[in-house]
């Protein structure tokens, strides 16, 4: 049998002993208990009740007091727990739109009194990294 995790958690309405029981298969039993209780309650974890659960399985997993399938298992039913962010309108006059940007100055310190040529920094990397990676000397 598998050791339980636990934690003393407090709120406003009092102090509650939380556990986790990993059941068989892919399962994993929360429940709660407080001093004026007399059973153990089940109840649906919070994202930080997620989190805590994620960080004491990874500190046990690393002591080998609990296999990986278990860490593997609360990082995965924690994954699918986390609430999807609803997506954000679109903005309007943002890069997205097909509105084109100025270029942006060269890295270099040129003036703007010169004319503009193009920045030695941002061509050089991708040519030096082709002619490495075929053998032939950088331009």
């Amino acid at each position: 049998m598998r050791k339980k995790i636990g934690w003393l958690e407090r709120t406003p309405d009092g102090k509650y002993e939380i556990r986790v029981i990993f059941d068989g298969g892919n399962r994993i039993r929360w429940q709660r208990f407080a001093k004026p209780m007399e059973h153990w309650e089940s109840f649906e974890p919070t994202p930080d009740h997620w989190a805590i659960l994620c960080e004491k399985t990874r500190f046990r997993y690393q002591r080998r007091q609990a296999p990986y399938k278990d860490l593997q298992l609360v990082e995965r039913l924690a994954a699918q727990s986390q609430p999807t962010p609803e997506p954000s309108p679109p903005r309007v006059g943002r890069a997205g739109d097909g509105a084109s940007r100025p270029p942006r100055p060269c890295p270099s310190g040129e003036s703007a009194s010169r004319p503009p040529r193009s920045c030695p920094v941002g061509e050089s990397v991708p040519t030096v990294a082709k002619a490495v990676s075929n053998g032939l000397p950088p331009p």
